[in-house]
């Protein structure tokens, strides 16, 4: 562990003792400075002739708590120092962690020191240091409780000593065997399972994957990651043997660094340094990524240097002989090997942070730096695969060793309550890891039966006398809100009401990390007011997004790591009126618009691109006001209403059916439902600063002002080319003519939607798959996104129209998802649909005219890829498209006499409504009753059957 020309120096930096390289560190900083006739000692430097000791840290610290040999420990490096040069004294640094032993924390500040050996002239302020006393070797006891050392007893004296075949260490702070062939692992240092091995006369830990820190002392959480800290001395982590890389390998790094110079990632042929070889090192300054192939190796430098105690993003990639580096958001770096060889063959373990200790100095000429890497690692991948390298879960770390906790200077304040462990988070800001019953960003809150909420349909929990009451919503009832009050025609009408300190609880916002659009129709009584916000940690740090109201503005904020966006509406809103918000973002760019106003743009700062959110979507307010981002500039929620949500083309067209949690929640009472509008009965639901009503059976028309008689039973529908039916929820209930179930959009109407399943990956929507035509039981379910094997639709028209969209079925808002259509296409009938983003789209077009005023029937048929279409009883006309999906998957809506607006790209007589009449419609062998089916406001018949 020696080395050096007079054999003065260990290796990794440790000080030189008479017993050898054991374990002692020299703190930086504290070198002897000539000043005048004297000399400044221990940490002073010379101002004016006079030795004096720094008011500031001269350089970048090691940032963790640290143990010296006085058996106490210090926050940071500089203060060690700090303390050194005040007292005087000659101290070392024994560990880079907290000293093990439990301890007693005690406030005190410094004194002036004035005595013999310590000249006067060293000024310096009184400020408060936090030093923890310990029960160390000699110290004053009552019991054998008040020794911390281990092995060590109270003594008859009232001091504390080594226990019976112990004795004590060289620096006095530990009790070790007597006996001088004792190996060090005899005394099981390592905890928690970790595996002891001895080298150098001393030993290393090698942890289980859920335990970390010198001597496995530190366990990890289950449910948040830990930043891992590096000293730079002794800390690496071994990762399991790389897999396919001998043609290409990726990696990407987010780290900061206390050190200009350091080793991050390195993998070799064989253990001895000889052969190929790769390696991510911080060199002077600068990253550098250098390969060996056999030929010779490569350096590839970053072209700007790295910031010291800054978070850093590096990619590396090598492919055959060619290299890419990039750093943050500045241009790739590129190079190539010289020679004709292409293949990397690694034969050993990879390496993070260090290495093993054995032939470092051979090994750094490899990767151009002997010093370790002293920082954090936030995040490490090789290709895609997102590595924990300090995860008890991740099977790709094999060993870690003396890895510490990186933590923010936040958390030097203790800010984690009942025994919370204070963290790095992924953003840089401190994150408490809460013991098992508490909760909250500062583990503040003891956890009871409400904290998953038991309560159902966005009922309220309330903890009274050790039991959850719930306090269910509109709609709701029972002691968990699980039975259903409110009525279909109820819910066709509720918007929901909020009162400035109302909420409601939704997932968490999904499928929206790169790009999203988002529309909001709301309603305010007040000139400020949270709309939405949606954010990443319970502690309000990290990424988050939100829609604001302030001094009657919209303000639309969002954060992806790197600073935020902000964009305010250039109009204002109108108290009591309705307004739709649209905002967008793709990447670091977005916009907002207020109804039909200026489009107002803004960009987050670089480098980051991406939103990550974690924690549920709130509307209208919010639970708790800490975890809401500072930069939200959130104060208070809606006092108003919120009549629609849309994200990415998809609707809830239920919100209190979707919400998680609320609280005061009423009913919304206003415009344009506010005065009786729908006759005979009929509902008013609001749309926009429209309204359709829903009929009472037997009554149609835009007001429920017709009523239906025996002879309008046999008299079919006129579609005027703007008269748009949407069916949905199951077909067998829409058959049911007693009960009403198919929505009428009028012109005037546009609809956004977004599926119920707005929380499921798209391998779980694919829904119920019809496999038989023809079967009478089939119950077909167009609510949310489904995927079908099998189509089926029977059409009795008339019409004198050449051109007409028929019927609509689609998924998105483009024509990259999957549709089928059924249009007049000058005067002949078409099929159309695509399945999957890879096919192209198929027509299958009659050969018979249909816009001859007569009665006829449509039948079209899908099965799989194959698709048909038969006028009449004339020969069916067959099609196939191309290889590939078989499925249809759409949003579950079947649009009947067109639809607006429609996808671009489509052909041109689509983009027009059918005209004409139609008498009968089947879907499989169901039909539908069109004029009972109740939505079916501003519906004239046909005069002639």
């Amino acid at each position: 562990g020696i080395n050096g020309d007079a054999c003065e120096l260990c290796f990794n930096g440790e000080l030189l003792t008479e017993r050898g390289c054991n374990g002692l560190f020299m703190p930086r900083g504290i070198d002897l400075e000539r000043c005048g006739d004297e000399t400044c000692k221990n940490g002073a430097h010379c101002v004016k002739g006079s030795c004096t000791c720094r008011e500031e840290c001269p350089y970048q610290s090691f940032p963790g708590s640290i143990c010296a040999s006085d058996g106490r420990t210090y926050d940071t490096e500089c203060q060690l120092v700090d303390h050194i040069c005040k007292s005087q004294k000659h101290l070392y640094i024994t560990r880079y962690n907290p000293c093990q032993e439990p301890s007693i924390s005690l406030i005190k500040p410094t004194r002036d020191i004035q005595d013999a050996g310590f000249n006067n002239q060293y000024q310096y302020p009184a400020t408060p240091t936090s030093i923890t006393v310990h029960g160390l070797l000699g110290d004053y006891c009552i019991n054998d409780l008040d020794c911390s050392v281990h092995h060590g007893v109270c003594s008859e004296t009232r001091q504390c000593i080594c226990d019976t075949d112990y004795e004590s260490s060289v620096n006095g702070r530990f009790c070790i065997l007597s006996q001088e062939d004792q190996s060090p692992c005899s005394s099981n240092p390592c905890l928690g399972g970790g595996t002891c091995e001895e080298h150098d006369g001393t030993f290393t830990c090698f942890c289980p994957s859920n335990r970390m820190g010198n001597q496995c002392e530190m366990e990890l959480s289950a449910h948040e990651p830990l930043v891992p800290l590096f000293n730079g001395l002794s800390s690496y982590v071994e990762l399991a043997a790389l897999e396919k890389v001998d043609h290409k390998l990726s990696m990407s790094i987010e780290f900061k660094s206390f050190d200009s110079n350091g080793l991050i990632f390195y993998a070799q042929q064989y253990d001895n340094g000889e052969g190929d070889f790769i390696s991510l090192a911080i060199v002077k300054g600068y990253i550098e990524f250098r390969y060996n192939l056999g030929d010779g190796p490569v350096s590839i430098i970053s072209s700007h240097p790295i910031k010291i105690n800054n978070w850093h993003k590096v990619q590396a990639k090598r492919w055959h002989r060619d290299g890419i580096l990039k750093m943050d958001s500045y241009p790739d770096v590129r190079g190539q090997t010289k020679g004709t060889l292409r293949s990397l063959d690694i034969l050993t373990h990879p390496f993070i942070g260090g290495y093993p200790i054995k032939n470092i100095n051979y090994l750094s000429i490899n990767f151009g730096t002997s010093d370790f890497f002293s920082g954090c690692i936030r995040e490490f991948k090789l290709g895609h695969k997102d590595i924990k390298i300090q995860s008890a879960s991740e099977p790709k770390s094999r060993k870690r060793v003396d890895l510490g906790e990186c933590q923010t200077a936040e958390c030097k304040t203790s800010p984690c309550k009942n025994e919370g462990r204070c963290v790095e988070g992924l953003d840089g800001k401190y994150l408490c890891q809460c013991k098992k019953n508490y909760s909250g960003p500062e583990c503040q809150e003891e956890k009871n039966a409400c904290t998953r909420n038991p309560c159902k349909g966005g009922g309220e929990c309330k903890f009274v006398k050790s039991e959850p009451i719930c306090e269910c919503p509109p709609g709701r009832k029972g002691t968990f809100c699980e039975l259903v009050t409110l009525s279909d025609e109820s819910a066709f009408t509720f918007v929901p009401s909020f009162n400035s300190k109302s909420y409601i609880e939704l997932p968490t916002l999904r499928h929206v990390s790169k790009s999203f659009e988002i529309q909001v129709w709301f309603l305010t009584y007040q000139p400020n007011g949270m709309i939405l916000y949606n954010g990443q940690n319970t502690n309000g740090h990290g990424d988050f997004l939100s829609l604001n109201l302030v001094n009657k503005k919209v303000q639309y904020r969002y954060d992806l790591g790197s600073g935020i966006a902000n964009m305010t509406s250039k109009e204002s809103v109108q108290i009591g009126q309705w307004h739709k918000v649209k905002i967008t973002r793709k990447g670091p760019h977005g916009s907002l618009q207020l109804d039909d106003g200026q489009v107002v743009t803004g960009s987050s700062y670089a480098p980051l691109t991406e939103l990550n959110l974690n924690l549920p979507l709130y509307l209208g307010g919010f639970k708790f006001s800490y975890t809401l981002s500072r930069n939200s500039d959130i104060v208070i929620g809606l006092d108003g209403a919120i009549q629609g949500l849309s994200v990415n083309g998809h609707l809830v067209e239920d919100l209190m059916e979707h919400a998680k949690d609320s609280r005061r929640i009423t009913r919304f009472s206003g415009p344009p439902c506010d005065s009786h509008k729908c006759l005979n009965g009929g509902l008013c639901k609001p749309s926009f600063r429209s309204y359709t009503c829903k009929c009472r059976k037997n009554y149609i028309g835009k007001y429920c002002e017709k009523h239906l008689n025996v002879v309008d039973d046999k008299r079919p529908v006129h579609f005027n080319g703007k008269t748009y039916l949407k069916f949905m929820n199951k077909l067998t209930h829409m058959i049911n003519t007693n009960e009403t179930n198919m929505d009428l959009v009028e012109e005037d109407v546009q609809l956004i939607e977004w599926n119920e399943d707005f929380d499921t990956d798209d391998d779980e929507q694919i829904g119920q798959i019809i496999d038989d035509f023809d079967s009478d039981e089939e119950t077909f379910d167009i609510y949310g996104r489904r995927g079908e094997t099998n189509n089926k639709f029977t059409v009795h028209l008339r019409t004198i129209e050449k051109n007409g969209l028929l019927i609509w079925i689609n998924q998105g808002t483009s024509l990259k998802g999957d549709f089928l259509a059924v249009a007049i296409v000058d005067g002949y009938p078409e099929l159309s649909y695509k399945l999957g983003k890879k096919q192209n789209t198929l027509r299958i077009k009659s050969k018979k005219r249909i816009n001859d005023d007569k009665w006829h029937r449509l039948k079209v048929i899908r099965r799989r890829r194959t698709g048909l279409i038969q006028v009449d009883k004339l020969k069916p006309i067959r099609g196939k498209s191309g290889t590939g999906a078989s499925i249809l998957n759409t949003n579950g809506k079947v649009w009947l006499g067109g639809k607006e607006p429609l996808p671009p790209g489509l052909p041109h007589q689509y983009y027009k409504g059918f005209k004409g009449c139609i008498r009968k419609v089947k879907i499989f062998r169901k039909r539908l009753d069109l004029l009972r089916h109740g939505d079916n406001s501003n519906l004239k018949l046909c005069s002639r059957t």
